[in-house]
């Protein structure tokens, strides 16, 4: 009885869930309502031809790394924190169908998404799981989880130059199938790129390999 109890219970906050940005409750399982969410994605993309990614220049990742919002709106601080807490699989749906309509993939290789690892233990998957998912459910591709971290510290525990000192495995050796595949290093937010060239040098560092991220942070002075 109670554990019929509980599932209710989880129905009634999923579907009670509020829009993030205006507060409306409009019964559907999404974190900003369809007027928001026109206007959002309307209104947040970074400086560039329009309907087009922006390409991040990074400090330390060699390849290209796509972005599509500025971090610094403080509505993409709001979405992508609200992200973080619930992993609202629907958000990260429609971000992904935004995503396409302005990048068309013409590759001629299957895409390996490799979302940047969890930062606990406890976390078998997260916000970076969960971008990578709708990305490959958009494009057909394949999530890659095999990459772990060396150091479980928290980083709000590290000063700023250990945050950058970042350091991957690969948790099995990469099998002979992907070798020659384009990997997509997946992850909410870049600001220097540290994470994902550690990533890059984890997976033994491809030839065909860029980065997609919802929002670019770079440092200010």
């Amino acid at each position: 009885m109670s554990g019929r109890i509980s599932l209710i219970r989880d129905e009634i906050k999923l579907w009670a869930r509020s829009c993030v940005f205006c507060g409306m409750n409009w019964g559907r399982i999404d974190l900003l309502c369809p007027s928001c969410w026109t206007q959002f994605l309307d209104e947040s993309e970074l400086p560039g031809e329009a309907r087009e990614l922006f390409q991040a220049p990074l400090e330390t990742f060699p390849g290209r790394c796509l972005a599509m919002l500025d971090w610094y709106d403080p509505r993409v601080m709001e979405l992508i924190g609200a992200l973080k807490q619930g992993q609202c699989v629907q958000a990260f749906e429609r971000l992904a169908q935004c995503w396409s309509r302005r990048y068309v993939a013409d590759l001629t290789t299957e895409l390996i998404f490799v979302p940047a690892p969890p930062r606990s233990k406890a976390a078998s998957s997260d916000h970076a799981f969960e971008w990578a998912s709708a990305l490959a459910k958009v494009y057909g591709g394949e999530v890659f989880l095999n990459l772990a971290r060396v150091d479980m510290t928290e980083q709000k525990k590290k000063s700023r130059a250990e945050r950058s000192d970042i350091e991957f495995f690969t948790q099995s050796p990469l099998s002979e199938r992907l070798r020659g595949h384009y990997f997509v290093l997946v992850d909410d937010v870049v600001t220097t790129g540290s994470t994902l060239n550690a990533m890059w040098t984890a997976l033994g560092k491809p030839s065909l390999c860029e980065a997609w991220t919802l929002a670019w942070a770079p440092r200010r002075q």
